[in-house]
């Protein structure tokens, strides 16, 4: 028993694994995600019923389906993002369930589309981790709600009139089974307008459950009632279509927040649920992969697709595209106004469609349980009218015909009567029209007036068309360049559409060279910047340029580029300079430099003493140019120390220098002469600041202070004389006579360093941490750096009194400098008597005033005019100047905590000592004061360089620009017309510009950094950052001007006569400069302008006018903008794009772009040049950049990026005017010559530049370009009759046989030259006969000499007709036709043998045809082939080539390859050879156009006969097509037969015929697959063209071609319906093959009922239960569709959904069994095919080597050579294969000498085999003979005289035994 149970458990032990697998294997096989799928099965079976039906109906959600519904949001709170992941098809649902199971997901769609909404705390690790797995991952954005404003309230009907919505309710109301989904925040269902709508029950997304009955923020509602409000009701408003279907999808979480993922879940639902169209009102910038393949599924369902194009119009990106509103398909929708006019906050952009009311919008609402109505603004309403219109369009339809948005956009713009734009789209939708309309065919594909730059592909909904005379079918690809007419016309209606093709591409071949660029083309018409230019013409110009090249019909490419070929400009040195002091060098503009072989930019200060190098290189480095300067330190010495950012104590007298900082405790001694080198390290603590009493250095700490003795801080013995411990913290210390004043917190107390004593002075309040004392000791100012104040507090020495004064810049963590009376806090500059701010600069911290000079850690300022003076090598620490020891009171003045800079009696003489941050010291020793006799070089400083710009560079003949030096960004420019003035960003300083050199002229500095320069008249008035004070001045003597205190600050200002209007804290100030009076108007506003007496102020949507004197009102604009800025200019207010009249009080014109500026007629915008006169842009040129000017001369200026850009006016008049042009006019025609002339401008004839007063007489049609500047052009078209100069006979040359017939034709020149009479004749009438008219007929043998003359001009031509008997003649009756004009033979058959057309020769001789390698071929002779003709010696008599009708592949077949190739010559016919354009003339009409592309068709599709086809393509058996149909057919049903091709690897077209019993089945459709289809309907049959339009072969051994859907007529029980596929024809590879014919034969059932069951015929092993709902199954690689059969009840019904399985090889099967009371049952079956296993057909080596001998190996060569010397007998050959499948045999014998072959064999798992083969030569063996050593002379070698006695006897026995044999024969 014990044995039993422990074999038992053996057992158990080892099936457990097993068991285990089982289980899970069963598991893989279900649908984890199956009750979801259910759910929403139920839901969307819901979504269309009654509210509340559907509510009683929904399923309870389970717990377990909690699981599948994520918390929405961005992010959670544990961070983690929200992605939307599409699973790739690979996966198993079961699979995916494994990944996501423990993370936070929701599904999106069916679990079938694999779509996911997933949290992810690691992206970049999930996605790496299954990125095989993924077929898109995106993150979740956020959409809203398009935003809405409240505005005065207009007619509530108005939006109805201005669309016509009452006319069109004639039509219809709508109909309630068409149905809107409005994705949206909800609906509020109780709304007393809604009493009457049909709302069904929708779908929520968020929450996953059918029914929608809330509403998130009120958005949704409004929607919903624009469109289907309740009509007749007394109530309220009516919506659009109020007799329509509203399905709400609510998608917002929150308020009008949408997540993607929710907006994905809802375009998927509402098209699955059957909503005709989608309102979407709602958007934002981002776009997502995930939406646009949402939003494309809904397009394949037919829906109609509307959104909001966005409400952001006014700000910066108002003409940046929103989503959903701008993916392909979606119609984006603009908002206008009661006018017509696009609304200020409409967004504008290349996808806007459609425009519609928007503004003053009735709207309802429902707040606090009641019913209630406003107004509102915003596209989001435009877009429900629209959606409205859709609605009633697809609700007046009167035929099952596509209507989506595809053709919703084309009825739209066939209807429009605008030229579409950005603004309007194609105009203000109008109900009427459309429904008028609808019912007629819709083109899609075309438009009429439309270029098109690629192939177009023409589809209509219904009727029937003719292109360009010749009948089409829907679906007709047009690949014909030039202009076409298309006719649909259905009964009586008819529409013709004219369009034009070019597709011909462009193309453009660009160099740059050392010294120019060129362009290079062959096709189009180029300019460059806007002139003509000519192919090869050299590009000289720095700058950018914009190169368009233009073809026929108006197709464009376009290349920008920057060309640098200028050198920079060089500020600061010469070449050959020497300088006493440091340099400071500015290189601008666009290149590099180099300075002593380092690399640099912009700006450097260069101060090391000796010979220097700067070079400097243009962009491309093709120029340079040196600059070789001295520089000559003669007082000064550098050191390099080990301290950084030190702060110094100099002692000279003592001979140290002390150094010292926050980071250590201490301070490190150097020798004063050489201060490279710590000698000693006194550790007293860390030091604060320092001061010097009489023989002792005090050092002040924390708490304490340490006083060393100054004689013995160098040598070896400790200098410290005592610690003065203080008791407190102390700071702010400042020595004065024998008394350390300091800081204790808040008190200020003094302590006598020779008795000890402390003294309480005063109550501080701040936390003073900085003092000085004035140099009489009267007054102490201490401040705080660690307060956040703007205090002083100034201490009276003798009266002990303190006082606090205010500074108008705050103290926090600022630095401090004093002397001269200023006080310097940070970059700004005080008196100190009333501290007042005088200057401000733009250092980072100030160090020392002397002298008036402030010195900073970077530059030597003039503290008073703020001039820069100087400029240090690098920043500085500090700097301790020496002032000769005379005054050792001038020291305390400067004595100060935490020493920054100090004057120092210290120093025995003028030595200035200079720190630098990086640790260097400069010593200078000056003979005299460094300050009073200031000179950069007292310092070692460079002279201040502020050089703005370089040299001017002309870019165009119009446009020059000078380079702005890169450490300076302008804010504000204006002028004068002569003088430009600038400010920059942070620089104190007004920089002047000639303005018609754009060269510096002065700079001028400014106390104060500027905001705001403005020219009026003759002055020039500054305003300043925080500063309230003006600078005025002539614009004469810019730097002569006053400064006026105004009392507040100006934001912005405009000024007239010395009068100021200004905004300070959105109050209107008026300021009188002369009487320096300023009035607060108490007005408010966002801008303000003065002009002509009158203030002009900006409000919310008002520009209102006031007396400047009075400030009386004197009326007001609307402008309906919130305006920030505008300008005035005479009777014109510019605000935006738009003109208002002020005069008028009303707009004028709107530009729809941003104006720059406006003088007389002209106005200047971002996208060029307006006329005000004309209402139009008059030129189009793209203008970037900030900082606009219009000179009077008409001369544009403007800042873009870093340069200053100027467009000269080409005449200094206003630009609208048009020059005089003389001598041609438009359309005119003329006689040999014209003389041109203009009165300004730079002409051109065509692409030749010509001067004005031109004589051009090249004949033929031209266009004359008088381009002038800001991209104007005026063109005239002429036409010059070119005179005559010669005719030349077409062809030259010919050969013909005897009783041959040609026609000859001359060619006048030069070309375009009138035809005149021409009169052919010969001296040779014995050999050819010659008619007048230019027919020669062959007579004789012989040459005989044609002469062509002129009678008009007596010109003449000749040719040579050479006549034979020996060339190709054809018998009369073989229909082969010799055309000697192109040596051409014609009236060949397709599938016309090679010896059927030689054995048609009646000439003598060998002829043989030479297929395309030049092969003889006795095969099917092919367009592109030769027959040749020989003498039988083999001399070449004839060769003509070979023109098969209908073979443009030169195959000589037809097949679908001739059709890529038909495609070829009607996108570029100049390309091809006379015999292919013979060959493509298919209808035999002498043109080749899109009409013999229909007949090419017709013809493969067996419906056409223009062609004569004695032989299809040899049948290809291995090449297999099926028909395929389920197994079993029942009476009355639609079947779907699907085309299949077996072994179609490398296929990419396939033709053929489908042949059926029309008595038993009838054709529906059919369904493309995955290539591009052509289907014709015959009697009987339909025929089908499938093929990929890229010529890609299929990858697979099975491909499913297309389904055809059939109906089974009823009462043919027991038929046989017989599918027959015939006239197959596959392309692979440039070849084509028949295939052989193929029949399916099923016999029609009569259906039986019984119990709901479910079959697959072609699964194993599957077994249905009708309690199971889900299920997966595999079929084999091969199999195309899933064959279900079904098994019913009487009474009820069963829905199957597509069974074709896709190329990707998945399918999911919905099968819907409605009981016979009415129940419904969904089973989904997800199907999934084997992948097909595909052998590898790689037979490559990888690598091929021989040992010791080179090899040279390309795996694409097959055949090597190699020589080796006699003595390697076998070789080292090592190789390895790319693919590890490939089999790779060696064969490699040994070498014999001569000739070897080496036979590498690679068999692939395919079956592909490649032989790389390796000739071996082995050399002969050589003799060898005894060489002497080296230094041995031969005759001393021993052998030598043996060799030698051998030779003598055998020569002497040859000799003797010649001499015997001759006496013998004697």
């Amino acid at each position: 028993m014990k044995k039993r149970f422990i074999a038992f458990l053996v057992a158990l032990f080892l099936l457990l694994p097993q068991l285990i697998f089982t289980a899970e294997a069963f598991e893989a096989t279900l649908n984890p995600f199956g009750e979801f799928d259910a759910l929403r099965n139920e839901a969307l079976k819901n979504a269309r019923a009654p509210f509340e039906e559907a509510i009683e109906n929904a399923p309870k959600r389970t717990v377990a389906l909690n699981r599948y519904y994520a918390s929405y949001g961005g992010e959670d709170q544990s961070g983690k993002q929200a992605y939307v992941v599409k699973f790739s098809d690979a996966l198993s649902l079961y699979d995916i369930y494994k990944i996501v199971k423990d993370m936070d997901f929701s599904l999106l769609a069916d679990s079938s589309d694999r779509l996911f909404r997933i949290r992810i705390d690691d992206y970049g690790a999930f996605a790496e981790k299954y990125r095989n797995y993924i077929s898109y991952i995106s993150e979740d954005l956020i959409r809203t709600t398009a935003a809405v404003t409240n505005d005065p309230y207009l007619p509530e009907t108005w939006a109805f009139g201005k669309m016509d919505i009452f006319r069109a309710w004639d039509y219809t109301t709508g109909k309630s089974e068409v149905v809107v989904a409005v994705l949206d925040t909800g609906i509020e269902r109780r709304h007393e307008d809604f009493a009457g709508t049909n709302i069904v029950a929708g779908y929520d997304t968020v929450t996953k459950t059918v029914g929608v009955s809330i509403d998130t923020s009120g958005h949704g509602t409004e929607i919903c009632g624009l469109i289907a409000a309740t009509a007749n009701n007394g109530k309220g408003s009516a919506g659009v279509a109020y007799s329509v279907s509203i399905m709400p999808v609510r998608v917002s979480t929150a308020s009008t927040t949408i997540y993607s993922s929710n907006l994905i879940a809802g375009i998927r639902f509402a098209a699955d649920a059957g909503a005709k169209v989608i309102n979407m009102s709602l958007g934002s910038y981002s776009s997502s992969d995930a939406e646009r393949e949402a939003v494309n599924y809904a397009l394949r369902k037919g829906c109609i697709l509307v959104s909001s194009a966005g409400n952001e119009g006014e700000t910066l990106s108002g003409s940046e595209k929103m989503y959903p509103a701008s993916y392909d398909g979606v119609i984006s929708v603009a908002s206008v106004d009661i006018n017509g006019n696009v609304s200020k906050f409409s967004q504008h952009n290349d996808a806007v469609d459609i425009a519609a009311p928007g503004e003053d919008i009735f709207v309802m609402l429902y707040t606090d349980d009641k019913s209630a109505y406003t107004r509102r603004n915003g596209t989001s309403y435009s877009a429900a009218y629209v959606s409205g219109i859709a609605a009633l369009a697809a609700s007046y339809l009167n035929d099952s015909v596509r209507f989506g948005s595809e053709e919703f956009m084309s009825l739209l713009r066939s209807i429009s009567t605008v030229k579409r734009t950005d603004y309007y789209g194609y105009g203000v939708i109008n109900a009427l029209k459309i429904l008028k309309n609808v019912n007629y065919p819709i083109v899609t594909g075309v438009a009429d007036g439309e270029t098109y730059y690629s192939s177009v592909t023409i589809r209509f909904n219904r009727g029937s068309a003719t292109l360009d005379g010749i009948p089409i079918n829907s679906g007709e690809v047009v690949y014909e360049n030039g202009s076409h007419t298309l006719v649909v016309s259905d009964g009586e209606y008819s529409k013709t559409i004219r369009f034009t093709v070019d597709n011909s591409p462009l193309s453009y071949e660009y160099k740059e060279e050392s010294s120019y660029a060129v362009f290079t083309f062959k096709r189009g018409t180029a300019t460059l910047d806007g002139f003509p230019y000519a192919s090869g013409q050299h590009i000289t110009a720095s700058g950018e340029h914009v190169f368009e090249l233009t073809g026929e019909y108006s197709n464009t490419i376009t290349k920008r580029i920057t060309l640098n070929f200028e050198l920079p400009y060089v500020s600061g040195v010469t070449d050959n300079g020497v300088y006493d002091t440091a340099v400071c060098i500015r290189v601008i503009g666009t290149g590099s430099a180099t300075l002593n072989g380092s690399a640099f930019s912009g700006e450097i200060v260069v101060g090391t003493s000796g010979q220097h190098k700067l070079v400097v290189y243009n962009g491309n480095k093709s120029k340079s140019r040196t600059y070789n300067f001295t520089i000559q330190n003669g007082n000064s010495a550098s050191y390099q120390s080990d301290f950084i950012n030190a702060k110094a104590i100099v002692d000279q007298p003592n001979g140290y220098i002390a150094l010292y900082s926050q980071n250590i405790q201490g301070i490190r001694i150097y020798d004063v002469n050489n201060p490279t080198v710590s000698k000693k390290f006194i550790n007293i603590g860390k030091a604060n600041g320092y001061a010097f009493w009489d023989d002792y250095l005090l050092i002040f700490h924390d708490s304490s202070v340490t006083k060393l003795n100054r004689g013995r801080i160098l040598n070896q013995t400790n200098p410290v004389e005592s610690i003065i411990d203080m008791g407190e913290n102390i700071s702010a210390v400042v020595l004065y006579d024998t008394f350390l004043y300091y800081a204790s917190g808040k008190s200020l107390k003094k302590y006598d360093l020779n008795t000890g004593k402390k003294t309480t002075l005063a109550s501080l309040t701040i936390n003073a941490d900085k003092a000085f004392v004035t140099p009489d000791g009267a007054y102490l100012y201490l401040l705080s750096s660690r307060d956040n104040t703007r205090s002083v507090n100034v201490f009276d020495i003798r009266t002990g009194e303190l006082s606090e004064m205010t500074l108008p810049v705050g103290t926090f963590e600022k630095s401090f400098a004093f002397g001269s009376n200023m006080l310097a806090v940070g970059s700004s500059v005080f008196l100190t008597d009333r501290f007042e701010k005088i200057s401000e600069n733009s250092a980072e911290k100030c160090l020392l005033i002397s002298g008036g000079l402030l010195f900073t850690d970077q530059y030597i300022i003039n503290a008073e005019t703020n001039k820069y003076l100087a400029v240090f090598r690098e920043k500085v620490s500090d700097i301790v100047i020496g002032n000769g020891g005379t005054d050792s009171d001038v020291s305390r003045e400067y004595s100060l905590s935490e020493n920054s800079g100090q004057i120092a009696a210290s120093i025995n003489d003028y030595t200035v000592y200079v720190f630098y941050t990086d640790g260097s010291i400069d010593i200078i020793k000056n003979t005299s004061d460094p300050v009073r006799n200031f000179s950069p070089s007292n310092f070692r400083a460079a002279p201040y360089n502020d050089a703005l710009i370089g040299t001017k560079t002309q870019n165009t003949v119009y446009d020059s620009f000078s380079e702005i030096f890169p450490g300076r960004k302008i804010t504000s420019m204006d002028s004068d017309g002569s003088k430009l003035f600038f400010l920059c960003e942070g620089v104190p300083a007004l920089y002047v510009v000639d303005a018609k050199t754009l060269t510096q002229a002065e700079t001028v500095p400014l106390r104060y950094i500027p905001r705001q320069a403005v020219v009026s008249g003759n002055k020039l008035y500054i305003s300043f950052k925080n500063q309230s004070v003006i600078y005025s001045t002539d614009t004469a003597l810019p730097g002569g001007g006053k400064y006026t205190n105004i009392g507040y600050t100006p934001q912005s200002f405009s000024v007239e006569n010395d009068k100021i209007a200004a905004i300070s804290n959105s109050f209107v100030m008026l300021t009188d400069l002369n009487t320096e009076t300023t009035i607060q108007t108490g007005l408010t506003a966002y801008a303000v302008r003065i002009s002509g007496g009158k203030l002009y102020i900006a409000s919310s949507n008002y520009l209102n006018i006031y007396n400047l004197n009075t400030l009386a009102a004197e009326g007001s604009i609307y402008t309906g903008l919130t305006t920030t800025s505008f300008t005035i200019n005479g009777d014109y207010a510019i605000i935006g794009g738009r003109v208002y009249s002020i005069s008028q009080k009303a707009m004028l014109f709107n530009t729809y772009d941003t104006i720059l500026g406006q003088r007389g007629n002209t106005v200047i915008t971002n996208n060029g040049v307006y006329s005000i006169s004309d209402e139009m842009f008059i030129s189009s040129y793209k203008i970037s950049g900030s900082q606009f000017y219009l000179s009077p001369e008409f001369d544009f200026y403007y800042v873009k990026d870093d340069k200053i850009m100027l467009a000269k006016s080409a005449n200094g008049m206003d630009l609208t005017e048009p020059a005089q042009i003389t001598g041609i006019e438009n359309g005119g025609s003329y006689q040999k010559s014209v003389t041109i002339s203009f009165s300004s401008g730079v002409g051109y004839v065509d692409d030749q530049k010509i001067e004005s007063g031109s004589y051009y007489n090249a004949g033929g049609h031209h266009t004359f370009t008088l381009v002038l500047s800001c991209g104007i052009k005026q063109t005239i078209k002429f036409y010059i009759q070119p005179v005559l100069t010669g005719i030349e006979i077409v062809g030259g040359n010919r050969s013909i046989n005897v009783g041959d017939k040609i026609n000859l034709s001359v060619r006048y020149l030069p070309a375009g030259s009138s035809a005149v009479e021409v009169v052919f004749s010969t001296e040779n009438p014995d050999i050819v006969q010659v008619t007048p008219g230019g027919t020669v007929t062959g007579l004789q043998e012989g040459n005989a000499v044609v002469k062509a003359t002129a009678v008009q001009g007596g010109f003449t031509a000749e040719c040579v007709i050479t006549v034979s008997r020996m060339l190709i003649e054809f018998k009369k009756d073989s229909g082969f036709m010799v055309d000697r004009n192109y040596e051409l033979v014609t009236g060949i058959a397709l599938g016309t043998y090679a010896d059927e057309l030689v054995s048609a020769i009646q000439t003598e001789g060998v002829a043989e045809v030479l297929d395309l390698v030049g092969n003889r071929t006795d095969g099917i002779v092919g367009t592109g082939m030769y027959l040749v003709l020989k003498s039988k010696e083999g001399t070449e008599l004839d060769r003509l080539k070979l023109s098969v009708r209908g073979d443009i592949s030169g195959d000589g077949y037809l097949s679908a390859e001739d059709l890529y190739g038909l495609a070829g010559i009607l996108e570029l016919k100049d390309d091809y050879e006379a015999a292919y354009i013979f060959a493509a003339d298919i209808d035999g009409s002498g043109l080749v156009t899109n009409a013999d592309m229909s007949a090419l068709k017709a013809q493969l599709m067996g419906y056409g006969s223009s062609l004569t086809v004695k032989n299809k393509p040899p049948v290809n058996h291995d090449i297999g097509i099926k028909a395929l149909v389920k197994t079993n057919i029942y009476d009355g049903e639609k079947i779907f037969v699907t085309i299949q091709l077996e072994n179609a690897r490398g296929v990419y077209a396939v033709s053929g015929r489908l042949k059926f019993n029309p008595e038993l089945i009838s054709y529906i459709d059919f369904q493309r697959q995955s290539w591009n289809d052509t289907i014709y309907l015959g009697d009987g049959f339909v025929s089908f063209i499938s093929y990929s339009e890229q010529k890609e072969g299929s990858k697979t051994n099975t491909k499913n071609l297309l389904t055809f859907e059939f109906k089974l007529k009823s009462d043919i029980v027991g038929r046989q319906v017989l599918l027959e596929l015939d006239n197959a024809i596959a392309v692979a590879d440039g070849r084509s093959y028949s295939l052989p014919v193929s029949q399916t034969l099923r016999k029609v059932k009569e259906y039986t009922y019984g119990s709901f069951n479910i079959r697959l015929n072609n699964v194993e092993n599957f077994v249905f239960s009708p309690d199971v709902y889900e299920y997966e199954v595999t079929v084999g690689p091969k199999t195309a569709f899933l064959d279900v059969d079904t098994e019913y009840p009487e009474g009820g019904k069963v829905y199957i959904s597509d069974t074709v399985i896709p190329d990707s090889g998945f399918l999911e099967v919905s099968i819907v069994y409605v009981e016979p009371d009415g129940s419904s049952f969904t089973y989904i079956i997800e199907v999934r095919r084997e992948a097909e296993y595909i052998p590898d057909s790689n037979c490559y080596l990888e690598s091929l080597t021989i040992e010791n001998f080179p090899l040279i190996f390309d795996k694409t060569i097959s055949d090597y050579l190699l020589v080796v010397p006699y003595e390697v007998e076998r070789l080292n050959i090592k190789y390895k294969a790319e693919s590890e499948a490939c089999r790779v045999d060696l064969y490699n014998p040994e070498l014999k000498v001569g000739q070897n072959l080496i036979k590498i064999t690679c068999v692939a798992e395919s079956g592909a085999i490649r032989i790389y083969t390796i000739t071996v030569t082995r050399e002969e063996k050589k003799t060898e003979i005894e060489q002497p050593a080296k230094g041995e002379r031969l005759y001393d070698n021993p052998v030598f005289y043996v060799a030698l006695s051998f030779a003598f006897v055998a020569v002497t026995g040859a000799y003797v035994l010649v001499k015997s044999r001759k006496k013998k024969a004697e």
